[in-house]
């Protein structure tokens, strides 16, 4: 690509300077400070920066907006991130530069004339450039309260890139898969937490059939996009769990697994293995999520220090995750201070594995589906409350309403089928059976389906 088109992108020195001054005051960072976290020594250097008088190559541009998005995402500053970025002259979030007016006074930016087979080649240049930046910006977006942002934006920016005739490319058919990827992921977050699952696996199929299935077929050699299957099974196979397509949730589970084995990808194994056995623990069968359990603690044992500690969190949120299933199980085998024993286990899973995790849970999330949400896990715990500590439940989910519409839409459908369980406490007494607290919102506290369902 030539460095004059690529100079006139939409990066303009002077602007995109004055924001990293702005950003870096904000946080607090001294030139020296902000220059040893960029790699360049010189606070001279990052004074002419900051003063529009020298510029930067796509990639400082990207490491800079990374360094300084971050911290300004934790002041939650927002508006100004997604101003620095398009600063920066960089296609993140759907954000293009400002096309101006024609002006005959004016020398023209860069060539005008090109071949359309140049023209091309550059446009799968950019996307080789700007993919990396536009999902960092998504993946924080998404989880930080702009899921419907990105749904709005990935979607398109997938269509585009899916009708690619370059598709044969390595870069640029992961790109496509990422940003896919990312879209299922908005769309998982924004519809209902019982209706997302058909849309977001058409999403992942049309994945798998436009782009992934290309390279299976040679075979797949290509280890970042194995990688990126792997993620993508994972997803789709919580999706059919969640519906009951138990068959189809293992077959993407098994595939998985055995991709993950063969490029050797502890991460993704570890959670393939996790997945599986919360659905086994969602069949009622203890004994097999047990196994499973297992299976993941022997994955990381043998991982390298540095991974042990993301893979034991993991492990225990799993664990959390199926002493709830257990405590709600709808079968009736349990007494009610067996159920109590189980939630309270379950929520001292889910306390421990957040505080681990504390700041760092966007990593977890991105990596391992939703598992480690702290929304997620906030109204986990408020529904095992139903059987620790009833009388708190209403305020608990209160509390939680207000930033779930705001942050993760998709989990009002989770607020709304505990909201009348504490009826079913109220009509009952001693001398019926336990009250039925089905958590998919199909069973009526009596354990007979209820009418018309539908959500």
């Amino acid at each position: 690509m030539s460095k004059g088109w690529k100079k006139h992108i939409g990066y303009d020195w002077h602007e995109f300077g004055a924001w990293v001054k702005e950003s870096r005051q904000t946080v607090g960072w001294t030139l020296e400070q902000f220059g040893k976290k960029i790699g360049i020594v010189h606070k001279g250097t990052i004074a002419k920066i900051e003063q529009g008088k020298q510029g930067l190559s796509v990639p400082q541009r990207e490491q800079v907006v990374d360094l300084l998005a971050d911290e300004l995402t934790k002041l939650k500053d927002l508006p100004s991130r997604r101003e620095f970025i398009k600063a920066a002259g960089l296609f993140v979030a759907g954000l293009r530069p400002a096309v101006e007016e024609p002006n005959t006074n004016k020398k023209p930016l860069g060539p005008v004339n090109l071949p359309p087979s140049r023209i091309i080649q550059e446009l799968d240049e950019l996307v080789f450039d700007m993919g990396a930046s536009l999902i960092r910006a998504w993946d924080t977006c998404l989880f930080q309260g702009h899921s419907r942002l990105v749904y709005q934006e990935a979607g398109p920016q997938y269509h585009l890139l899916r009708e690619s005739s370059k598709l044969d490319d390595a870069e640029i058919a992961l790109t496509a898969i990422r940003f896919g990827i990312r879209w299922a992921r908005a769309h998982e977050a924004v519809f209902s937490w019982f209706e997302r699952n058909a849309g977001a696996i058409a999403i992942y199929n049309d994945i798998e059939a436009r782009i992934i299935n290309r390279w299976i077929a040679r075979p797949l050699r290509n280890r970042d996009i194995a990688r990126t299957y792997v993620h993508l099974l994972a997803l789709r196979g919580t999706l059919y769990r969640e519906i009951g397509l138990r068959n189809k949730a293992l077959s993407d589970f098994q595939k998985g697994e055995t991709l993950a084995r063969n490029i050797g990808e502890a991460s993704l194994l570890i959670n393939i293995v996790c997945d599986t056995a919360h659905l086994w623990v969602g069949e009622g069968e203890k004994a097999r999520w047990m196994e499973e359990l297992e299976r993941a603690r022997e994955v990381a044992r043998s991982a390298q220090a540095t991974e042990r500690e993301i893979f034991d969190v993991l492990i225990m949120y799993t664990e959390g995750a199926g002493y709830k299933r257990l405590a709600f199980d709808a079968r009736g085998f349990l007494s009610m201070s067996e159920r109590e024993a189980l939630a309270a286990m379950a929520i001292r899973e889910f306390q421990e594995s957040q505080s681990q995790i504390k700041d760092h849970w966007l990593d977890y999330v991105i990596k391992a589906g939703v598992l480690g949400h702290p929304l997620i896990t906030s109204v986990s715990e408020a529904q095992c409350l139903i059987w620790t500590d009833p009388a708190a439940l209403e305020e608990k989910l209160i509390g939680l309403k207000q930033r779930v519409t705001s942050e993760y839409p998709s989990l009002l459908g989770k607020v709304a089928i505990s909201e009348p369980w504490l009826q079913g406490w109220s009509g009952w007494n001693a001398n019926n059976p336990l009250p039925v607290f089905d958590l998919s919102g199909k069973v009526g506290f009596d354990g007979k389906p209820k009418p018309r369902f539908s959500r």
